[in-house]
């Protein structure tokens, strides 16, 4: 949520969808091979690809670069508690 400050609602609404999705896409394939192989083949082959994916995919993932995001600073006057929980 780094990257999109101002619209932190709709990129971790668009992430909750991803999620969603990904397991709607998923159900049809698991299913057939849990027929085919039994469910302890499946999970450990789902599962070791699905942390496969991720780890090839966290290699293309950065930080926003500095300038890149906008400053965010709230507004003292519009606090309404002593702490900050601003990331």
């Amino acid at each position: 949520l780094k990257w999109f400050p101002d619209k932190r609602g709709l990129a971790a609404g668009i992430t909750a969808a991803g999620f969603g999705a990904g397991s709607a896409l998923t159900v049809a394939p698991i299913q057939a091979m849990i027929k085919d192989s039994g469910f302890q083949t499946t999970f450990l082959y789902f599962g070791l690809g699905q942390g496969i994916i991720i780890c090839v995919l966290a290699f293309f993932l950065l930080a926003p670069k500095a300038g890149q995001v906008p400053n965010i600073v709230a507004n003292a006057a519009l606090l309404q508690t002593r702490r900050n929980y601003q990331p």
